[in-house]
């Protein structure tokens, strides 16, 4: 038996030799070097291990019969080593895969920001032949209007605008500007019925304007304003966000990250509504999901719906107001935990921390350990009155702790009402948003409320308005771009297509996920959002029911609590 066992193992030496897994060696080495070489096989194709574990224990005549039936078995598989050979390629492919697997944080990096050329191109200008003259001849009335009144100027220059044209108006000696602005009424109806608006003062000019609506008025698009040059020369920082064109038909772009917080007020037909979803297309049309997420709370339920599903959205759109309430606080509380992560990581502001992130990320060599960075997030609330009435002082403290300190770690505002009234925009709230939007106003009460002054209640609406910019407080006049319904619904339905829904997990690196309440139906759950229970109340139920008795002085006496 031993004598056939030599043999047979000797043949199976030379049958592994013609497969070039060992070499033509002498015996002494074979011995060392086939447990390594079967190993190889074994992890590569998944041989049996039984051969290179009892090689070693030659002098067991039951070992050695098991060791020849597997011998055996063995001669009979090696034809297949080729099928061994595929197996091998499709493991290191597998291993590939999972290195360069895409991970949550790289879940966008395939995605395409719209495509500008999806938005409506501006219609071309329809100039009347006589448009100068016209110009000349209301120079000329505005003078002679002054001068009944004995207001003596002279008009220097005009420039026209896609709106309104600009009339540059020196003041003689002695006359005052405020002479000037207590004529808007009488200049108005001198030129024909129109609203008519004095700017005290021209940067870098020695005159005053007046404004004087044209009679054909350009329709200004988004896609004007997204394709200018001023807009791509600040779309690499922050927050750009397309206003529109200011009186000179130049294009105008504010940055919600200097703002950092808007408030927008404006009466129905002022073009708030349009404003706000210029706002918003602006920052789709530039960032990608895991750059910027919204929070949008939506009262009225019918400006914001058409947004519903993109993967910018933290939580769908908000349209009870308790339930918004919720929203906001849950703002505060992702804003105080990305102070922690500031504080933890030694860094001053978002940019700070995403900077370093960024140079950790660099030098890591695998994506699955990559860090993720802070996503901006701003917070849309339209109909801002509404809140106030349901849940005023919550509302107001929410808001007014966010504009206090969220600039810092990128959660910004933008509140809008059609009712900037005291009791809606009150001094806490106002105090903390410096930088404002007044759409067509009421009232010059409501423009004073609103901007500080009045003005807002000449505008000629539809996306007409005065801009408060960061670090002043005299306004400019800019007038809003537009963005159709069937232009948001193109954009929102590009955005969908290339985020299937099997991506929802991987919408929200970076952000504290708001809890499941704040996506259920606030009216199974009314009940637990009134005001946080008083410590005694248990105490004070139990001494009632035992008691029988009930009375707001027992309870004083009592417990000794005071008024």
């Amino acid at each position: 038996i031993f004598g056939k066992l030599q043999e047979g193992w000797k043949s199976f030496i030379a049958k592994l030799s013609e497969f070039k897994l060992i070499g033509d060696d002498d015996e002494k080495k074979e011995d060392e070097t086939v447990p390594d070489k079967d190993f190889e096989l074994r992890s590569l194709g998944g041989m049996d291990t039984s051969v290179a574990d009892d090689t070693d224990d030659t002098d067991d005549t039951d070992q050695e019969k098991v060791l020849l039936d597997e011998v055996e078995e063995k001669q009979e598989d090696i034809p297949a080593e080729p099928e061994s050979k595929n197996k091998i390629s499709v493991t290191v492919s597998e291993k590939a895969k999972t290195i360069k697997g895409e991970s949550g944080l790289r879940a966008f990096k395939d995605y395409k920001l719209p495509p500008v050329h999806m938005l409506a191109s501006e219609d071309k200008a329809k100039v009347s032949k006589d448009r100068e003259q016209r110009i000349q001849h209301i120079a000329v009335l505005i003078e002679r209007k002054l001068l009944e009144h004995r207001i003596k100027v002279k008009v220097q220059g005009a420039t026209i605008g896609p709106v309104v044209t600009m009339f540059e108006v020196e003041l003689g000696e002695g006359i005052r500007v405020n002479q000037i602005s207590a004529m808007e009424q009488d200049l108005g109806v001198s030129v024909g019925g129109k609203k008519v608006r004095v700017v005290d003062r021209l940067p870098g000019k020695p005159y005053i304007g007046i404004e004087v609506p044209n009679d054909d008025r350009l329709m200004i698009r988004l896609k004007t304003i997204l394709k200018s040059d001023v807009f791509a020369d600040q779309k690499a920082v922050g927050l750009p966000v397309a206003l529109g064109q200011d009186v000179d038909g130049r294009p105008y772009i504010a940055n919600l990250t200097k703002m950092p917080h808007l408030l927008v007020a404006g009466t129905t037909g002022s073009g708030k509504s349009v404003g706000i979803n210029t706002f918003v297309m602006s920052l789709l049309f530039n960032l990608r999901p895991d750059e910027v997420k919204f929070v949008m709370i939506d009262p009225k339920g019918n400006e914001f719906n058409i947004y519903e599903g993109i993967p910018h959205l933290l939580l769908p759109v908000v349209v009870d107001s308790k339930k918004a309430a919720k929203a906001l606080m849950w703002a505060v509380n992702e804003m105080e935990d990305r102070f922690h992560k500031l504080a933890e990581n030694m860094v001053r502001d978002i940019e700070d921390y995403n900077n370093k992130v960024e140079n950790i990320n660099r030098n890591l060599a695998s994506e699955e350990h990559y860090m993720s960075k802070m996503p901006y997030i701003v917070v849309v609330i339209d109909e801002f009155a509404d809140l106030m009435m349901v849940a005023g002082k919550d509302v107001e403290i929410a808001v007014s702790r966010i504009a206090q300190k969220a600039r810092a770690v990128g959660i910004h505002l933008i509140v809008a009402t059609q009712r900037p009234t005291r009791d809606v925009v009150t001094g806490l709230i106002k105090g903390n948003l410096p930088v404002r939007i007044a759409f067509r106003v009421a009232s010059s009460l409501d423009s004073r409320t609103i901007l500080d002054c009045n003005g807002a209640e000449l505008l000629l609406g539809h996306g007409d308005m005065l801009f408060i910019p960061p670090g002043s407080s005299e306004p400019v006049r800019v007038h809003g771009a537009f963005v159709s319904t069937t232009e948001i619904k193109t954009v929102v339905k590009f955005i969908k297509n290339q985020t299937p829904e099997d991506k929802a997990d991987e919408n929200v690196e970076g952000v504290n996920i708001p809890p499941e309440e704040f996506l259920e139906d606030s009216t199974t759950d009314d009940n637990n959002y009134d005001e946080e229970k008083d410590p005694l109340y248990d105490e004070m139920l139990n001494y009632v029911i035992k008691s029988g008795k009930c009375s707001a002085s027992m309870l004083q006496r009592k417990f000794k609590i005071g008024y």
